[in-house]
């Protein structure tokens, strides 16, 4: 099928339904991850929560919105497309993405969430069975629990047994309610390191996304993935364009991110933000953000030039071999 500006329309509209699909699902996750965390072994469990799934749809949407433009890319490397009006679909979506959803998104988290707290409905643990302390030093059996906050039972400990008749109950030390629970649902370090840098960039676009000049800052990404355009057509071999796409936007997003907390560079980036202090925000994060887009778009146009000149020549190969 011919690219037309129609199909790139059509390619919109079905870009933003993965981005619905994307926040429900993260929604989704989020709601039963947390309600995990407020499971009491023996206790009922709540199922749905309408206040934790539109945290979460919000809390993904940030994510979902600019990793969104990936998706779009890969369809063209797909179908071997890339027209004018594709870059017009592509551009147009970013410069609303990183100017009008995004900073609504964590705008709209903040005020959903302001003042909500996920907190058990139950006790805080329950009789008959064993479980560690959240210290991991002793392992608890509790045979009654009392409505006064005190437990009665035995510990283990150091080879040693002993009972107890009237303990109070462990305050909550995690974010996890039981330590049963946590031992089958607390995340693994990969998961916990991906999710624990999702949150500290989340943390950091919600602060510059209340100042529109420091927003500006921050969303100097964005012109590094929108330069992601020229990668579609890298390389022949599509795989490889993916690749070098995914790498930039992974890659980058890591990037800023360590900048921001300073681990990395963390001397020259207090040097350039010492030398642009009107910049109201990280200067060293947006002067990198800028090369590097701009070095995307000039290798970008030599590698058209130059694919484009290969072409011709062998164009013209095949018009001398065809008038012998």
């Amino acid at each position: 099928m011919k690219p037309t500006v129609l199909s790139s329309v059509k390619i919109l509209l079905l870009l933003i339904l993965v981005l619905c699909l994307e926040s429900i699902c993260g929604g989704f996750v989020y709601m039963i991850y947390a309600l995990c965390t407020t499971l009491v072994a023996g206790k009922d469990i709540q199922l749905v929560s309408g206040m934790l799934f539109v945290n979460g749809v919000f809390l993904f949407a940030p994510i979902a919105i600019s990793s969104s433009g990936a998706f779009l890319l890969f369809f063209l490397i797909r179908h071997q497309w890339g027209t004018k009006a594709d870059f017009i679909v592509y551009a147009s979506w970013y410069v609303l993405s990183w100017l009008i959803f995004i900073p609504a998104s964590f705008r709209l988290y903040e005020q959903i969430n302001h003042g909500q707290h996920i907190v058990s409905t139950e006790a805080l643990t329950s009789q008959g069975y064993f479980r560690n302390s959240y210290g991991g030093d002793e392992t608890l059996y509790y045979s009654q629990v009392r409505d006064d906050g005190t437990v009665e039972g035995l510990s283990i400990a150091e080879h040693k047994l002993y009972t107890f008749n009237s303990r109070k109950i462990p305050e909550k030390q995690s974010v996890f309610t039981d330590t049963i629970i946590q031992q089958s649902m607390e995340m693994n370090s990969v998961m916990s390191f991906l999710a624990n840098s999702y949150n500290e960039m989340f943390e950091i676009g919600a602060e510059s996304s209340r100042n529109f000049w420091s927003w500006l800052c921050f969303s100097s990404i964005g012109l590094v993935y929108l330069a992601c355009f020229v990668l579609r057509r890298l390389s022949v071999w599509r795989l490889v364009n993916v690749f070098f796409i995914l790498l930039v936007y992974i890659g980058f997003f890591n990037l800023d991110l360590y900048i921001y907390t300073g681990d990395i560079l963390p001397v020259l980036n207090s040097e350039v933000n010492g030398m642009l202090p009107f910049v109201p925000g990280n200067a060293f994060v947006v002067i990198i953000n800028l090369l590097f887009a701009l070095l995307l778009l000039i290798g970008g146009l030599i590698t058209r030039f130059y694919r484009k000149k290969h072409e011709d020549a062998r164009s013209d190969a095949v018009f001398y071999g065809a008038d012998e």
